[in-house]
């Protein structure tokens, strides 16, 4: 079995929501200084660590 992959960075809590519909990358929620109030983000496999909103 592989290890994991990091796809994003940051202290952030950052949780996976779904697959792209081309399955090329993921869509996360990322919800900053802990208000709750989640932003999507996509995050390509072939460009981890680099989050477009």
């Amino acid at each position: 079995m592989a290890a994991p992959i990091r796809l994003t960075e940051g202290p952030d809590d950052t949780v996976l929501v779904s697959w792209t519909p081309d399955s090329r990358g993921v869509l996360v929620a990322q919800d900053r200084d802990g208000n709750e109030r989640d932003r999507l983000y996509r995050v390509d496999l072939d460009r981890r660590l680099a989050m477009v909103r």
